[in-house]
């Protein structure tokens, strides 16, 4: 496999589990029934406009539904940018994600609230959305970009890292290797 997208795909024939640690309580899903969610939520976007190479600005919380969208922004070919949660009510954080959505021109915002004065349009995930249509999925190459992380941010402001479909892949590799 050389593309995050192929290794998403790839989830649908597991019947492995993956163990979710929550707030509330722990759960387990299998892996399939995960892909499924994901592929629910990429005809949800896909079906809000969302196209390949479009960026989509997420801030990861370590939960089921972040994690649903993140894939499912990889699996339509959209460029995930991931940022870290923040005070939304803190001026300098409202300031750093207005340059990120001006200066990377992104068109989508993954989340319940507005977090910029610019014009974008809000993503949502619905947790009980299970998909069946393969047509939303995006091939990629290897080169292509995969997401966009940023930075801690301990030196000065956080700064964008363009990760790779075929560099998580490679990374993917040697931590299973290991």
């Amino acid at each position: 496999m050389t593309t995050l997208t192929e290794i998403i795909i790839n989830l649908a024939e597991s019947n492995a589990e993956v163990v979710f640690f929550g707030k509330d309580t722990d759960f387990a899903l299998k892996q399939k029934d995960i892909f499924k969610l994901v592929r629910g939520n990429a005809e949800l976007f896909s079906a809000s406009g969302v196209k390949p190479r479009d960026r989509v600005l997420i801030r990861m919380h370590n939960d089921l539904e972040s994690i649903v969208s993140f894939l499912a922004l990889i699996l339509i070919g959209a460029i995930p940018m991931s940022v870290k949660p923040g005070n939304i009510a803190d001026k300098l954080y409202r300031e750093y994600i207005d340059r990120i959505v001006d200066g990377f021109d992104v068109s989508y915002i993954y989340g319940e609230e507005p977090l910029t004065s610019y014009p974008t349009r809000i993503l949502t995930c619905r947790p009980t959305a299970m998909g069946t249509d393969a047509s939303v999925e995006w091939m990629p190459s290897p080169e292509q970009i995969a997401f966009v992380q940023f930075s801690s941010g301990s030196t000065s402001e956080p700064k964008p890292i363009a990760i790779s479909h075929g560099a998580v892949c490679n990374n993917l590799r040697a931590i299973l290797t290991v």
